[in-house]
């Protein structure tokens, strides 16, 4: 996919609707082999603050060597905002490429609809991290 067609792929995810529970995620993630075992990782939830939280978190764990990928959601200007490891932003070619890989690992759909919940941001993230 290209940049338009990633963008246009997760417009369609958000306007499909929200999907309750971790179903669709954890099929995706384990069609990808499931990456998220493969690192320790911090979840930050939570009403306020979480991409405060998220940021500190990121910028002392950097700052004690330890290397770190950071997903946030929704982003602010551009879909390549919402994935980072370390500092950096991850490359509008490395995101399509890997929401590629998820979105042809996500479960068939009818008639073309993108799954719900956007387990294809967070997934895309968590393959990036592992790298």
């Amino acid at each position: 996919m290209n940049l338009a067609e990633c963008r246009s792929y997760l417009e369609r995810v958000e306007v499909y609707g929200i999907k309750f529970g971790l179903d669709s995620i954890r099929k995706v993630l384990r069609s990808l082999g499931d990456p998220q075992t493969r690192f320790p990782s911090v979840l930050v939830a939570g009403t306020n603050g979480k991409g405060s939280v998220a940021a500190m978190l990121t910028e002392a764990l950097s700052r004690n060597g330890l290397r770190t990928g950071l997903y946030t959601s929704p982003h602010l200007v551009s879909v390549e905002e919402r994935v980072r490891v370390g500092r950096r932003l991850i490359s509008s070619s490395d995101f399509c490429r890997l929401l590629s890989r998820v979105k042809t690992a996500g479960p068939s759909r009818p008639s073309g609809a993108a799954p719900a919940a956007d387990p294809s941001g967070s997934a895309a993230g968590s393959r990036r991290g592992r790298r």
